[in-house]
């Protein structure tokens, strides 16, 4: 198994890991019409997209994405470049995304930290912050990366049941993951 590409979100104009989602509203390629397909083993979901807070709002402002007719519509407007493998890639949609609950961001990763399958923990990043949103608008920020610190230098951390259980938790972004 492969370590998956996140989503990044760019706030405070640094690119951090989107590596925790609870809340709705996020787009999905199926909202402009793209049936995502897996990219490739780092890949699986078929796309990974690109945020960006402006003005203490959120907005979709890059996505890539395999669809399997390699059909690609416009996304607010953007044209897609296509990669030689047959993915688009759309730059500067800028739209403004409606969402309502909390992200987690990743920064600074720790790479002996790297667990090669699914979703980065957010021990493995020595800044971890909590955004929380209401229709697209942040409401609040919370830095845990002084919890997630204290965890990386547990001795030994839980593991799951059962081997699906593992790979199931490996490609979650819940919010209550912790390791």
């Amino acid at each position: 198994m492969t370590a998956q590409v996140p989503d990044t979100l760019i706030y405070d104009s640094k690119p951090y890991d989107l590596i925790g989602i609870e809340g709705s509203g996020l787009p999905s390629p199926n909202d402009f019409g793209l049936q995502p397909v897996m990219m490739h083993t780092a890949c699986y979901r078929g796309f990974y997209c690109t945020y960006a807070i402006r003005d203490e709002r959120l907005y979709l402002s890059g996505l890539t994405v395999r669809t399997e007719g390699g059909e690609y519509p416009p996304v607010n407007g953007v044209h897609t470049q296509v990669d030689p493998y047959g993915s688009g890639t759309y730059e500067g949609i800028h739209l403004p995304v409606a969402f309502s609950g909390r992200l987690r961001l990743g920064g600074d990763f720790i790479p002996k930290e790297y667990i090669h399958m699914g979703f980065q923990s957010p021990s493995a990043y020595r800044t971890v912050l909590n955004l929380a949103f209401e229709g697209g608008r942040l409401v609040s920020v919370t830095d845990r990366s002084e919890e997630f610190a204290r965890l990386r230098k547990k001795p030994q951390r839980p593991k799951p049941r059962s081997l699906m259980d593992w790979i199931h938790h490996r490609f979650s972004r819940d919010m209550d993951k912790e390791d």
